[in-house]
């Protein structure tokens, strides 16, 4: 979409007032990335009033937004409470990491980074299928496993399955999204349920209330997020 609109003819043609009312801006830091894409979005922001943005917010622009810190921490205190205290954890780098500290943190439980392993966003089943096996084999006083996500933690599953691993009895595991699949592997996958399928629903809402009842300037918002407990937990 943005590559078309490098032509200025498109762009004045297709982006004014009178052609979009709204607009919802899925991905946006990768749409950043590109500096041609850049420039079309900072005239899309001066052409189209009422704009939001789906788990990013850039330029200022009202967002729908997922607290991964908060998903990170629900998780590992799941975990805690079922009276882990040696707790896995396959990482993406970002806001989760923030709640797995915070959620040992609260239960007086020391961070230790050989417990914690970063895994390749970009290959994600390979990456962390390795990442727990190391995890298995250097940590052997690991009982639990939070997994960044259900990508993650199917990699996991299968990596304890061929080091001969019980999931929950040996190592319990809860991960973040709740994506169809996580409740059709087995054990069927503890994830906490970030409403990504509701996203565009929640958007479609913000913005038609935003036509109606302006705030200016208008509020991003927080999505609600829960814990889904199944059998990869033992909860």
């Amino acid at each position: 979409f943005f590559d078309s609109l490098t032509d200025p003819v498109l762009l004045n043609k297709n982006i004014h007032h009178e052609e979009v009312a709204s607009l919802i801006l899925l991905l946006p830091n990768a749409i950043l990335e590109n500096p041609q894409h850049e420039r079309i979005l900072a005239l899309m922001t001066e052409r189209v009033q009422n704009i939001i943005c789906l788990e990013k917010s850039i330029y200022n622009l009202p967002a729908l937004l997922v607290d991964m810190a908060a998903a990170g921490e629900m998780a590992v205190d799941h975990l805690i409470e079922l009276g882990h205290e040696r707790i896995g954890f396959l990482s993406l780098a970002d806001e989760r990491e923030k709640g797995y500290r915070r959620a040992l943190t609260l239960h007086g439980l020391p961070f230790d980074p050989s417990l914690m392993r970063v895994v390749d966003g970009t290959e994600i089943l390979p990456s962390a299928y390795e990442a727990m096996l190391e995890l298995i084999d250097q940590q052997p006083e690991m009982t639990a496993l939070f997994a960044a996500n259900d990508e993650a933690a199917t990699a996991a599953l299968a990596a304890l399955r061929d080091r001969g691993k019980r999931v929950p009895e040996d190592i319990a595991i809860v991960s973040i999204d709740n994506t169809a699949a996580s409740a059709f592997v087995r054990p069927a996958l503890t994830t906490v349920n970030v409403p990504r399928s509701e996203m565009v629903d929640y958007a479609f809402q913000f913005l038609l209330s935003q036509r109606i009842h302006p705030i200016s300037p208008p509020a991003s918002m927080v999505l609600p997020i829960e814990l889904v407990v199944r059998e990869s937990s033992g909860g």
